[in-house]
């Protein structure tokens, strides 16, 4: 396991963060996101589709659970599934909405709130815990797990 921290002080910094965890994740396609409510989770997928070159603007899925999106990276196209599962309540929903399908792609999947999923995550594998601190700074630290 590989780990590395970064502390964000402003919203400017999440680009250079976004292509900081590309970066350090390598050929990992599989991210999952920790941290409270408002921690900004859905800010940071945004940038990392941002480094992806997706066009279409980038929004929560928590009602949808699952947005998709087209990109680019290294000017090969890019797949990327991003997913909400706060409002899940069991292993089973997650599984009927195709999780394991995605999980097994060679597409990028941002996932969100991932807890009930936790025994069936791949390796390899980039986990992203974001910490609230004071002045609205973060620690954002980044595993990853591979086989």
């Amino acid at each position: 396991m590989k780990v590395t921290d970064f502390n964000i002080t402003s919203i400017f910094d999440y680009t250079d963060l976004a292509q900081d965890i590309l970066s350090f994740a390598g050929e990992t396609k599989t991210f999952v996101f920790l941290g409270n409510l408002g921690a900004g989770k859905t800010t940071l997928v945004q940038h990392l589709c941002q480094t992806l070159n997706v066009k279409d603007p980038v929004n929560s899925p928590t009602f949808s659970i699952i947005n998709n999106y087209q990109g680019n990276k290294g000017g090969k196209p890019v797949s990327i599934h991003h997913l909400d599962l706060y409002r899940l309540e069991s292993l089973e929903e997650v599984l009927d909405i195709g999780i394991e399908e995605l999980l097994e792609s060679d597409d990028y999947v941002f996932i969100e709130w991932p807890e009930l999923i936790e025994q069936i995550l791949p390796e390899p594998l980039c986990v992203i815990k974001i910490q609230h601190l004071e002045n609205n700074h973060r620690l954002v630290t980044c595993r990853l797990f591979e086989n």
